[in-house]
């Protein structure tokens, strides 16, 4: 069962991967309506039949058969569909996610996808998301029912079937992105600054300069920390202090792993530089949020 934040739900790994080896999970949601809630892993929503609306963080847009919505963790969303609403919902453990992000991040659109684009869509456009119709929509559908056939199953061999089936369907994902061309007039949609987002993003473990993400972007330096903090809501510092807190709170998940491995892992100095950045950004310390989980 889900415990309760702020008054909403919120599903934690233990409470959503309980099959053996799965660490996937994969089912449709028919009749689909939801309040808001939030989850502590990625996930994906495909609609697969009718029309409703969706809710995604403050705001609230239409969402029928085809689209596609890629939820992170700790975003609050839900949907109002009801009869003849079905959602597809695709969950993906922290432990899938760093176990596969190396060879994931070398899909020239995932962190895109993944990553930027939902940060946008609660921001600056409720127009980013993704959308499948004709051939690509039956391809991901076959294989999303083919994986929802095998979801109550227990053996290893069902659970590397799920885990492989999770990936070809991101995979599909990522490449119909990439063939999907911006409609959106905003020139927050050039191509250099998602570029320089993207790559701070991925890299956000090491140093990277001011100087070198506005050489990417092509602006002026003034320009790009404005528009940066129109799209992002903070700056770019703050960004990789929040991207590393983040990844911490996945990585903690793992009781096996040291908070000194997981500091070195997201680019700390030091245990205690990790300490205080997570206790700046969570009001707690990474043994308090671990022992929640």
């Amino acid at each position: 069962m889900p415990i309760k934040i702020n008054g909403l739900d919120h599903w934690r790994p233990i409470d959503s991967f309980y099959y053996g080896e799965y660490v996937t999970h994969g089912y449709t949601n028919a009749n689909y309506a939801e309040d808001r809630h939030s989850q502590a892993f990625y996930e994906i929503n495909i609609i697969t039949r009718g029309s409703g609306t969706h809710y995604f963080g403050e705001k609230t847009y239409p969402a029928k058969r085809g689209d596609v919505f890629i939820i992170p963790p700790n975003i609050l969303h839900g949907y109002d569909g009801g009869a003849g609403f079905d959602v597809y919902h695709l969950l993906l453990s922290p432990s899938f996610m760093q176990k596969n992000s190396t060879s994931l991040m070398r899909l020239p659109t995932y962190s895109t996808l993944f990553h930027i684009d939902p940060m946008m869509r609660e921001r600056v456009s409720d127009k980013l998301h993704l959308h499948l119709s004709g051939d690509d929509f039956e391809e991901v559908y076959a294989h999303l029912r083919q994986m929802e056939a095998i979801d109550k199953g227990t053996s290893v061999a069902d659970g590397i079937m799920s885990e492989a089936l999770a990936t070809i369907v991101i995979t599909k994902l990522c490449e119909v992105c990439k063939s999907t061309q911006r409609k959106e007039s905003d020139p927050v949609f050039d191509d250099g600054f998602i570029a320089s987002i993207s790559y701070l993003y991925e890299h956000y473990y090491e140093n990277v300069s001011i100087d070198a993400l506005v050489k990417m972007a092509r602006m002026s330096r003034t320009a790009y920390l404005s528009k940066f903090k129109r799209v992002t809501g903070t700056t770019p510092g703050k960004f990789v202090a929040q991207r590393r807190v983040e990844t911490a709170k996945e990585l903690l998940s793992d009781r096996q792993r040291s908070l000194a491995s997981i500091a070195a892992a997201i680019g700390c100095f030091d245990t205690s530089h990790f300490i205080r950045l997570f206790l700046q950004y969570t009001g707690m310390t990474p043994s308090d949020y671990r022992a929640k989980l």
